[in-house]
């Protein structure tokens, strides 16, 4: 993995977002020897775990705030971010927080979930040009505890109010709704997902746990009712749980269940009510079911606990950090092994806040990939776009249809064809025509297409659409905005979008407009179009003509751009200036007399840029070349430029992917995708492809492992 290199990028409103660092910065910011969990006492003189931890918090009549421990509890919280949301929080993969809300009685509260780019890297507060909303204000919400499920797309929200479970795509858009909502008897506050083994578990509020058996293939189908019900009971056979909330699970052949258990529902009944939560621990082996006996579960509770209202825990090891709200503190129980029997013990580590409502291991981008077109292992599956010229009568679109011209195929590393998925439904501008051109995939496997609508070019009809897992999604089609959504508006400033360059590291795409005077334009990855849209900032210094596509080098803090007046682009320290760079061009086509423009770029290691040149677009000559550049970001040379197949030269190559090994192709005129082996060992001329897939005007390619 790259190094990633810290920067800042200056966002409207005095709001900052700051890039990541790797693992070894993050750890550099690690304990600093203070002892006993930070503020507060000292518990049993032990130590909260060495994770990044982040909290939110509830206070009566003031904003909801997230606070974050990078390091680990035993620091102070190096930031806290304004969220206007107070309830359950979770990430997914990219780093993205996800957070849900019931307004409450927060000042300014928000009903419904909030998405935030990067948020530990921030000051502020939630911001629509850096994160999403979806309003959920029209629906009986309440929602509590959160879940996201990485591998599914998901995420499960508790909806305390409607006594459901509610399920939300991880990529929907503002106006979504969710996409199943799961009925159960009593009014659930948390869940925990248990990816092994296929299980949900659902905290109730009327102290049991609810199970979902077989989860991801039928959660979107609408499960009736939970497989199994556990209560907790005493020798007597008596419920001894009484109003369950948060809930984690370490994953295994027997499955450990980790709950805590606020006790009565008033805490300001009696000094008793400060010391009357509980934790629990169950194992399961996924027949359990029914009342379980006290050999069948561990239980801390007591007066040395701290617990009086443990609304939410999170589990990293055998550590349990939990949020305990009416004393105002993080606690950590270490060691929570144990499979039976009961304790009265005292927290091993403690930190001071006021009112956390919900608490979280962080992932805060550790280990997370720039993008996912830095691959350097051979692809699994190659994505194409396809995009046919349209028929335009009278200047409206008449054809072909919408689905034919936004059809994505799914290839095998060998160009053999799977199946395919209909990304042609309506941009929202009243036609259901779209134009779909560069395609790129996150390490969630979401994919950003950007599109127009043919003849009608402009912001309020070019944008990028976010679809949902699409590698799971074979034969399916878009699903706006429940689902996928769209990123687009007037504020967008896009006229024709073209290549989409991922940089997850940042929170950012960047996004080459080849319409009108030509830039490039930055978004943050979460944002969901609408009226408030607009770039984190503009690169409007793009050579001699436009640019078509991108690849970012984090290494170097480099952006490569291919122009259309065949011009190699490089920006050197281009986050750390925020885009405000004047390239350095070079024109890699050596006759000056030649029609040169360049279309796919890719940067790869030993400063080596692939880049093609479609010359002539009109297709009415063979002229396309594909170009070996070394010391691209120095003085650029090119060491190969080569013509394509023997017999069958290249035409309109638009675009290329690289997986460390293989040179991919869309070459659309002649309606072909290629496959290359030994691409950086090739010398001027012809060479023959390893492979090749005949696909209707493919436009774009994108790889995944």
């Amino acid at each position: 993995m790259p190094t990633m290199i810290p920067r800042t990028i200056r966002i409207p409103n005095a709001l900052t977002l700051t890039a990541v660092a790797s693992a070894a910065m993050l750890a550099a910011c690690g304990n600093s020897g203070s002892t006993g969990g930070g503020a507060g006492a000292p518990g049993n003189g032990g130590e909260a775990p060495n994770v990044p931890v982040t909290v939110a918090t509830n206070v009566s009549g003031q904003p909801g705030t997230l606070e974050f421990y990078v390091s680990s509890l035993n620091n102070p919280a190096t930031g806290t971010l304004t969220s206007g949301s107070n309830e359950g929080i979770d990430y997914d993969a990219t780093a993205t927080l996800i957070q849900a809300g019931d307004n409450g009685s927060l000042m300014d509260g928000f009903t419904g979930l909030r998405f935030f780019t990067l948020p530990n890297t921030r000051s502020g507060q939630f911001n629509p040009i850096v994160d999403r909303q979806i309003d959920l204000s029209g629906m009986t919400f309440g929602g509590k505890g959160i879940e996201v499920i990485d591998s599914l797309g998901r995420i499960i929200v508790a909806n305390n109010a409607a006594s459901t479970l509610d399920v939300f795509s991880t990529t929907a858009g503002p106006g979504a709704m969710p996409l199943a909502q799961l009925m159960l008897d009593a009014a659930p506050w948390d869940s925990a997902y248990d990816t092994r083994n296929d299980r949900l578990y659902v905290a109730l509020t009327d102290g049991t746990v609810a199970i979902y058996d077989d989860f991801a293939g039928n959660v979107d189908n609408g499960m009736t009712m939970p497989s199994r019900i556990l209560t907790p009971v005493d020798d007597m056979d008596a419920k001894i749980s009484v109003n369950m909330h948060g809930i984690a699970v370490r994953e295994g052949n027997v499955s450990a269940i980790i709950l805590s258990d606020v006790g009565a529902a008033n805490a300001e009944q009696g000094a008793d009510f400060a010391s009357d939560g509980a934790l629990f621990r169950i194992n399961d082996d996924g027949t359990l079911d029914g009342n379980v006996p006290p050999s069948g579960y561990y239980r801390v509770a007591g007066d040395q606990t701290l617990l009086g209202n443990p609304v939410d825990l999170t589990v990293s090891g055998t550590d349990v950090v939990v949020a305990e709200k009416t004393n105002d503190l993080v606690l950590t129980f270490s060691s929570f092994t144990r499979s039976s029997g009961m304790a009265n013990l005292a927290p091993d580590a403690q930190r001071a806040v006021t009112k956390p409502e919900s608490v979280t291991v962080s992932n805060l981008g550790i280990g997370l990939r720039a993008d996912n077109t830095d691959l350097t292992t051979p692809a699994g599956t190659v994505f194409v776009v396809s995009n046919p010229a349209p028929v335009v009568v009278a200047g409206n679109v008449v054809g072909p249809a919408a689905m034919d011209n936004a059809t994505i195929t799914f290839l095998d590393r060998d160009l053999v064809g799977t199946d395919t998925f209909d990304a042609g439904v309506g941009t929202g501008t009243g036609t259901d025509f779209r134009s779909t051109e560069n395609i790129q995939v996150d390490t969630a496997g979401n994919a950003y297409v950007s599109f127009d609508t043919g003849n009608q070019t402009g912001p309020a009809n070019a944008g990028i659409t976010v679809i949902n897992r699409l590698e799971s999604r074979a034969g399916g089609s878009m699903d706006l905005p429940n689902t996928d959504r769209d990123i687009l508006g007037a504020g967008s400033e896009l006229v024709a979008p073209k290549g989409v360059e991922i940089v997850q590291s940042a929170g950012i795409m960047l996004v080459a407009d080849a319409g009108g005077d030509g830039a490039i334009q930055a978004f943050a990855l979460n944002v969901g179009g609408g009226d408030e849209l607009e770039p984190l900032f503009s690169t409007t210094e793009v050579g001699s003509g436009t640019v078509w596509d991108l690849d970012y080098d984090p290494d170097s803090d480099t952006l490569f751009a291919a122009g259309t007046t065949g011009e190699l682009l490089v920006y050197a320290d281009y986050l750390d200036n925020d885009g405000d760079v004047t390239p350095t061009a070079t024109r890699l086509n050596s006759d000056a007399m030649a029609t040169s423009n360049l279309h796919g770029i890719v940067h790869i290691g030993n400063d080596t840029v692939i880049a093609s040149d479609v010359a002539n677009p009109d297709g009415a000559v063979e002229d396309g070349l594909i170009y070996v550049v070394s010391d691209a970001s120095g003085t650029p040379t090119v060491t190969a430029t080569i013509t394509g197949p023997a017999g069958d030269a290249l035409n309109n190559p638009v675009d290329l992917a690289f997986d460390g090994t293989s040179l991919f192709v869309a070459e659309k005129v002649d309606g072909m995708v290629y496959r290359y082996d030994s691409i950086l060992s090739a010398t001027d001329g012809s060479l023959e492809p390893d492979a090749m897939a005949e696909i209707t005007a493919p436009e774009s390619v994108a790889l995944v492992p």
